[in-house]
């Protein structure tokens, strides 16, 4: 008990210390912090930042760790929109780094954003319905699965439209 709290005291400190915009710089740390004093929230909402940062650095191995960990976190708490709203954005985080790591057409990656998709849908989040949308066309076309690729793509267009601006009708 005494060894947790001293975790949340020094996540605390360190978080008041640097900030929200500097608390990503040590995202990490901070996730260990409050993972072991049993703060389940904040790990999960740092874990997804050094995710997100190893992706961007091709340590697409480190994302994964990050990602799953933060999912399996996630998997903890009760059901709620805000949790189903971190689920999808850790699950869309994670569909790149497993095409890097099992290549496009894994079946990891259908699962990431088949579950980001389900999910985007269930809470009525058109933005990040198209990634979703857009991580299930990629997958479909690197499995060579061409025959599902127009439906696909029919899907894709309707959720840019959804989505707003012209940049993702153009993408899609």
């Amino acid at each position: 008990g005494r060894r947790a709290e001293h975790h949340r005291r020094i996540g605390l400190r360190l978080e008041a210390a640097f900030g929200e915009e500097e608390a990503g710089e040590i995202a990490a740390e901070l996730a260990m912090h409050f993972q072991r004093a049993g703060d389940v929230p904040r790990p999960v909402r740092y874990l997804h930042r050094p995710g997100q940062i190893a992706t961007r650095r091709s340590a697409a191995r480190e994302a994964v760790t990050h990602l799953i960990e933060a999912l399996e976190l996630l998997g903890s708490l009760p059901d709620s929109p805000s949790r189903i709203q971190q689920e999808v954005a850790l699950q869309i985080s994670l569909g790149p780094a497993l095409m890097v790591i099992e290549g496009w057409g894994a079946p990891e990656v259908e699962r990431a954003y088949a579950r980001a998709q389900a999910l985007a849908e269930e809470v009525g989040d058109a933005p990040r319905l198209f990634p979703a949308l857009w991580g299930l066309w990629l997958y479909r076309w690197g499995r060579g699965e061409l025959a599902r690729v127009p439906a696909q793509g029919e899907q894709l267009l309707e959720g840019a439209a959804c989505a707003g601006g012209r940049a993702k009708v153009l993408e899609a």
